[in-house]
């Protein structure tokens, strides 16, 4: 028990493209899945009630069909992070509105815990001997992913509460206002101001588990603390802009960042006149005012005070938390694959040392002198390797696009389809995977994002005469993700300090640029954070990343490893009958699965 909230929130971008991101993400759990049972598509949708309960889970799945279980059961559980159903655009087809916040209590995670257990249960009851080839698969993915659940709640914490990074609670919460709710009508304000209305709670319930880590001993560690406190920061602070004219002057709630989409969109919704638009602009901002601001102003206060008190001298994930047992768990989960932290550091490494040949042999075709650092490869190659990315036509060539493949496996069968997305959708280059945050281990982001990079070597490898700079970029790419998962393993399996941890990631990158930190200044009983430079300090924010976020930086290149050995291995066992094309089917032929899964799958078409 006492798992810490999962967050979900990808990197700023815009808003039309973030949305039909996130309807091409749930569209390969909806399609894996098969499509949503016809009650869930109500396009009617009053307020929402409370989430799905266990009492009502436990009835809601007695005596339903294999067929329709796996649908319905992963929707009553999704529906019980409604933010997750916003970033996703699900609430149309799940009939709901966009106006609750996910909670974070320890009651609520305590119930959505036994609902995990419940679904395995129920799913065991099935027979899995008894069900097509087909419905074999998917019942094994959904074990996989409903056990992971279970054996990760069963750890005393599997992540801190808040920590540095984009899928931390208080930057999911900002990315939630910016681009998760839908403002272009009555009701999509409404839920706005609803959502608005709860952040208070959440900031205590935040607060709340930051205290109960706390007491149990499970410490953020001090790096990664300074920099979510300068994110905590950023959340909390007031703009000094006002961009519409009509607005009430030195009104500090219409500044604040949560209140900001709402008071630029309100012009543009001709529901609302202007004095509604006014009087909605004084009553809304004195809330957020009186109450939101109050209570991130305590949650940066609560975080704070971390940084005065005693702090552990290590920063791997805290031992009061099962220390590296708990860690080989939460690799498991990220990457689907059964690969040790110790075998992906040792794989990491001798990937380095046979990538940096290469690169420097691509890098002297492009001109770049043979003394060039990776950093400075990269930058004098970035434009070229743009301008490379954007002529090569992958759906053009024999060499399908790949990535568009493993996607488009799983639209065909799927009903979202807003952004164009569908069965005959057009593939990306550059695919963006949108992290999960549904309290349950991600069966499909680890694969893809591995697989992605995987697609692209495939791709560059016949083109490197013509496109030299984008092999160049592939390949600095997949250094990059095998540095990282050093540094992720290093830290959290093999113990390294702070300073250790920023030497090698240093030495690994050849960075030799400084970092930003920072530094708490108090008064009585408040705390201020500031900002300052420390030049000495090369790789500080990096390394502070991934201790505060364990396992976050290995799947990239654990996937991407584990599918190189199995295209080895397969080509070993067929022999001269050994396809590619074969390879590709059976490890995506039904789209993105953990790659424990797609590995039994190309094991079972070359024993054909």
């Amino acid at each position: 028990m006492g798992q810490a909230p999962t967050s979900c929130c990808p990197q700023p971008r815009s808003l039309p493209k973030r949305r039909a991101t996130a309807a091409r993400w749930i569209a390969f759990v909806l399609a894996l899945f098969g499509t949503l049972c016809a009650p869930s598509c109500s396009s009617s949708k009053a307020p929402s009630t409370a989430a799905p309960s266990l009492t009502e889970v436990k009835k809601e799945l007695q005596g339903v069909p294999f067929s329709e279980f796996v649908d319905t059961s992963y929707r009553l559980y999704l529906l019980r992070t409604p933010q997750t159903v916003a970033a996703l655009g699900l609430s149309d087809e799940f009939g709901v509105r966009n106006d609750r916040l996910d909670d974070y209590s320890l009651s609520y995670e305590q119930e959505t815990v036994s609902i995990n257990r419940l679904i395995l249960e129920r799913l065991r009851g099935f027979s899995r001997d008894a069900l097509p080839d087909e419905e074999r698969v998917v019942f094994d993915v959904c074990e996989w992913m409903w056990s992971g659940g279970a054996a990760r709640a069963a750890l005393p914490a599997s992540g801190y509460v808040l920590f540095p990074g984009e899928r931390s609670p208080d930057v999911r919460l900002a990315e939630f206002f910016a681009r998760d709710l839908p403002l272009d009508s009555r009701e999509g304000v409404d839920d706005y101001i609803a959502c608005l209305r709860q952040v208070p709670r959440q900031m205590g319930q935040l607060r709340d588990r930051i205290e109960d880590q706390m007491k149990r001993g499970i410490l953020l560690p001090e790096s990664a603390l300074g920099l979510t406190l300068l994110q905590v920061d950023a959340l909390r602070a007031a703009s000094v802009s006002q961009t519409s004219e009509w607005l009430p002057p030195r009104n500090v709630g219409t500044n604040h960042p949560l209140f900001i989409p709402l008071r630029d969109a309100l012009p543009r919704i001709a529901a609302f006149s202007r004095d509604d638009r006014i009087r909605m602009t004084q009553s809304v901002g004195k809330y957020v005012a009186s109450d939101v601001m109050p209570a991130l102003e305590l949650l940066y206060q609560s975080v704070a005070q971390r940084m005065t008190a005693p702090s552990r001298s290590g920063i791997e994930w805290s031992e009061a938390a099962e220390g590296r047992r708990a860690y080989a768990e939460i690799v498991r989960e990220t990457t689907g694959t059964s690969l040790s932290p110790a075998e992906i550091h040792r794989r990491a490494q001798a990937e380095m040392d046979l990538l940096r040949p290469a690169i420097a042999e691509l890098a002297s075709r492009l001109g770049v002198r043979s003394s060039a650092t990776l950093p400075e490869i990269s930058a004098a190659t970035a434009l070229r390797a743009e301008s490379e990315a954007k002529s090569f036509e992958f759906l053009g060539r024999p060499e399908e696009n790949l990535m568009a493949r493993a996607c488009q496996t799983l639209f065909v069968t799927c009903r979202v389809t807003p952004g164009g997305v569908g069965g005959e959708a057009g593939g990306l280059l550059f695919a963006e995977i949108v992290p999960w945050s549904c309290g349950v281990p991600d069966p499909f982001a680890g694969f893809l994002e591995g697989f992605q990079l995987y697609a692209l070597g495939v791709a560059t490898e016949a083109v490197q005469t013509e496109l030299p700079a984008l092999a160049l970029k592939v390949r600095l790419d997949l250094y990059a993700a095998a540095a990282f998962a050093a540094l992720d393993t290093g830290i959290h399996d093999l113990g390294w300090s702070q300073e250790t941890a920023q030497r090698e990631l240093a030495a690994m990158l050849e960075a030799t640029s400084g970092a930003t930190a920072a530094r708490v200044l108090r008064s009585g009983k408040r705390a201020t954070v500031v900002e300052e430079e420390v030049s000495d300090n090369v790789m500080f924010a990096d390394v502070a990343r991934v201790a505060g976020d364990p396992g976050s930086a290995v799947a990239v290149f654990a996937v991407w490893s584990e599918i190189i050995r199995l295209c080895d291995e397969s080509q070993a066992t067929a022999g001269a009958s050994w396809s590619e094309s074969v390879f590709h089917d059976a490890l995506i032929g039904r789209g993105a699965t953990p790659f424990v899964i797609a590995e039994t799958l190309v094991r079972t078409a070359f024993r054909r």
